[in-house]
């Protein structure tokens, strides 16, 4: 359900996801922030208000390489923040 951004997840404050998976996963967001993360994308949707910290890790299984993007909107091209993973399976 989380594999286009107009079918995001919304995530409340202490939120923890686990055993996700990529099926159906095929948008890919190379040209915003991180060009060398290709892979397929989950969505995800936050709210932070101002002077507010977000934090999240990612920890992947099975040799993925996870990127974090923090967009604005789903047409973002550019991010707020971003982040890739020092290599497979590292959070």
């Amino acid at each position: 359900p989380n594999a286009t951004c107009t079918s995001a997840t919304m995530l409340a404050n202490g939120a923890s996801v686990s055993n996700e998976v990529l099926t159906g996963a095929s948008v890919r967001l190379g040209a915003a922030c991180v060009p060398a993360g290709q892979g397929p994308s989950l969505f995800y949707r936050v709210s932070v208000p101002a002077g507010s910290t977000l934090l999240a890790t990612a920890t992947p299984q099975g040799g993925l390489d996870p990127v974090l993007r923090v967009l604005d909107t789903c047409t973002s091209t550019t991010c707020r923040a971003s982040v890739n993973a020092t290599g497979a399976n590292q959070a």
